[in-house]
């Protein structure tokens, strides 16, 4: 927490970005609980409508 703390004030800091903010974001997946396989799977349905 401390890590995810220090780098939000780093990316605010140096590029003006809020990394909390996600409506900047096309797509946010939470991949916590995915294999590597339904991630490529749902960024491909996601994107051009590809059926896995």
């Amino acid at each position: 927490m401390e890590r995810q703390a220090s780098e939000a004030r780093r990316y605010k800091a140096y590029y003006g970005i809020d990394i909390d903010d996600l409506s900047v974001y096309d797509l946010v997946l939470a991949t916590d609980r995915m294999t590597p396989e339904e991630v490529i799977c749902e960024i491909a349905e996601r994107s051009k409508g590809f059926k896995c």
